[in-house]
């Protein structure tokens, strides 16, 4: 089931008409965007995307496998400045959260930052009466297929991004949590 779930977690994308809180909050603190890579960066019409692309020195590195472009080559090259990736990890169970965890952590450089958002745990209790618990999730029935959902709480984030980064800052902004992530811990 995990792998049926890690399959759909492309299908959470939503439609927006604007650029997400998180991405607004990103662009509040004003980094100076360069090679930047956007990890799940959903439709190719996500204000997210179209904002990233007018605003980065040179073209984001984009990875995303249900919306494109899914060209692997692309990861753990540690050639990028900054990543960004929001609302990824909370639509895939343990496993393949670890996965792009690593992704990310590979694809930037030395003393790179990441922006990391996913959904708070307060957003997450809000929906989930008729979730199935499954991991640390939930295994969440849409129409004729499932995928995953995970909130988070400040700790618990930080906690999990702790084992790749040693400086993870974390800000809790109500429906979302956002991690900015630097420096590489010294993995074994």
């Amino acid at each position: 089931m995990a792998d049926e779930l890690t399959g759909n977690s492309g299908k959470t994308a939503i439609s927006r008409s604007k650029i997400s809180a998180p991405m607004r909050y990103i662009l509040g603190i004003n980094p100076p965007l360069k090679k930047v890579f956007h990890q799940g960066p959903g439709r190719e019409d996500n204000p997210d995307r179209e904002k990233l692309k007018s605003i980065a020195y040179g073209k984001p590195i984009e990875y995303d496998p249900e919306h494109g472009p899914d060209d692997k080559s692309v990861l753990r090259q540690e050639n990028c400045d900054q990543a960004v990736s929001i609302y990824v990890l909370n639509v895939l169970p343990p496993k393949a959260r670890r996965r792009a965890i690593l992704d990310i952590y590979h694809t930037l450089k030395s003393g790179g930052v990441a922006y990391i958002a996913v959904r708070s745990e307060r957003d997450i209790s809000q929906s989930c009466d008729n979730w199935e618990k499954h991991e640390d999730g939930y295994a969440v029935s849409r129409g004729k297929s499932r995928n995953f959902q995970k909130g988070y709480t400040r700790e618990s984030l930080r906690e999990e991004l702790r084992k790749e980064f040693v400086l993870v800052e974390v800000f809790d902004e109500g429906g979302f949590i956002l991690a900015v992530v630097t420096g590489k811990a010294n993995r074994r």
